[in-house]
C-alpha cells in the first residue's frame, strides 16, 4: 500500500501528504456517525492544537455540540497516542 522507504512522519506531517490534521483523517468519521444518530447540529464549541507536534495541522481536536433536541453530543480526536505507542 505504501512504499517500504515512507516513515510515518512524512506520511502525517509532510504538509503535500496532508489533507488537514486529526479531525479532517479520522474525527470526521465520528462527526459522520453523531450526525446519523443526531442529525445536524445547532451550536458547536471546538478547540483544536498542534502543542505537541508542533506541525501545521492540528494534532488534537475537541468538540462539544448540541442538536435542536438538546442533545450534547462530545467529540476527541487525537494523534498523539498513536504515535507514542509505535503504531
Amino acid at each position: 500500500y505504501f512504499p517500504k522507504d515512507l516513515k510515518m512522519e512524512k506520511l502525517f506531517f509532510v504538509n503535500e501528504n496532508l489533507g488537514g490534521g486529526i479531525l479532517l483523517d479520522q474525527g470526521i468519521h465520528m462527526v459522520d456517525l453523531m450526525r446519523l444518530f443526531c442529525g445536524e447540529f445547532e451550536e458547536v464549541k471546538s478547540f483544536v492544537s498542534n502543542d505537541f507536534w508542533k506541525h501545521d495541522v492540528e494534532d488534537n481536536a475537541f468538540a462539544i455540540m448540541k442538536d435542536k433536541k438538546g442533545r450534547i453530543a462530545m467529540l476527541n480526536s487525537s494523534r498523539i497516542d498513536f504515535f507514542i505507542r509505535g503504531i
